[in-house]
């Protein structure tokens, strides 16, 4: 190349294209191959230049990028699709051909069961989760408030924090049986009656653990539950951890958004989201896979979302003629429905 030649070349990144700009004084140099990004010829100064532009943009179209960690990722239609790899760490996860519907057993779970003995009698609030992990906070498991070492009448708030929010629940003590509560208590800013089971220890009515997206990714974050029980000079903290026992559950109102939580799973896990038929057999339902409709790649709160397609969505939510097999979605380790005809 003549030394009077002058190249400066600048790459801008625009999405997957890129753009090379040049000022060149090569004009008088030979003719080399054409550049395979504007498919001009070039003089031989530039060609390799524009080689190496081409092989930074990619110009095989048909390699797909693995999807951001928590997005959902629609199943391969076709031969061609190139399914997202999963990281060197996380585990092969894998849909179950077949299983037996609600033939899992159920694990006790009660305030007195789950209370911390080294508690003594200090003061003492925590959340008890219907979970092998007794210890722990449970997304999507039947949860109940559990306080201890508050006597009296006086009223009683808690106090939880999640993402930097915090957000306040007034309870209220009743004799009686207690009402069930939402999805999202501890959440929501409502009122929360709890009534005395002996021994000093109030317990609310029960609920399923399952905040909404935005509190269960902050919570997936930090990895436990804050909690702050106070009534006048009686205080209570607790830095509660939270399952990582994987699982999945329909949001509420899953009828509207089409929405499934998935929480648990390792980061960087590619979880499949299969579509199974539920028939009936004497020993009772038994779910068999059609296929699989999707896939979630679990981020670093090992919190994450999936919507279902519109058409699974169908088939999925509809009650079928009695005597006729039923559809469900369910994902890997649960190997139950995990949703429901409405």
């Amino acid at each position: 190349m003549s030394r009077r030649a002058v190249l400066r070349a600048e790459r801008l990144l625009l999405d997957d294209v890129v753009i090379v700009r040049v000022d060149s004084m090569c004009t008088g140099e030979p003719r080399g191959a054409d550049c395979p990004v504007t498919g001009k010829p070039l003089p031989l100064c530039l060609a390799a230049l524009c080689v190496l532009a081409a092989a930074a943009c990619g110009t095989d179209r048909g390699v797909t990028a693995a999807p951001p960690a928590g997005r959902d990722v629609a199943a391969p239609t076709h031969a061609h699709a190139t399914a997202p790899s999963a990281s060197a760490s996380a585990p092969a996860l894998k849909l179950v051909h077949q299983f037996r519907e609600g033939k899992v057993g159920g694990i006790p779970f009660s305030c007195a069961a789950t209370r911390n003995p080294g508690a003594g009698g200090r003061p003492a609030v925590w959340v008890s989760s219907q979970t092998t992990d007794t210890r722990a906070v449970a997304l999507g498991a039947r949860s109940v408030l559990c306080l201890s070492g508050f006597p009296g009448t006086g009223p009683i708030t808690v106090t939880v924090k999640a993402g930097g929010h915090t957000y306040t629940t007034a309870l209220k003590r009743v004799g009686k049986s207690v009402s069930k509560q939402s999805d999202a208590a501890l959440f929501d800013g409502r009122e929360m009656e709890v009534t005395e089971k002996g021994s000093g220890m109030l317990t609310s009515g029960d609920w399923r653990f399952l905040p909404s997206s935005s509190v269960r990714e902050a919570l997936g974050r930090a990895g436990r539950l804050d909690l702050t029980a106070a009534s006048g000079d009686v205080k209570a903290t607790n830095a509660q951890p939270l399952s990582r026992q994987p699982g999945a559950a329909t949001e509420d109102g899953w009828e509207r958004s089409r929405r499934v939580a998935l929480y648990g799973y390792p980061a960087g896990a590619h979880v499949p989201v299969g579509l199974y038929r539920v028939k009936a057999s004497p020993e009772g339902p038994n779910a068999v896979l059609e296929r699989q409709v999707g896939e979630v790649v679990m981020p670093a709160s090992r919190v994450a979302g999936f919507t279902i397609p519109q058409d699974v969505f169908r088939s999925v939510s509809a009650v079928a003629p009695e005597g006729k097999d039923t559809y469900c979605l369910s994902v890997p380790v649960v190997d139950q429905c995990v949703t429901h005809p409405v």
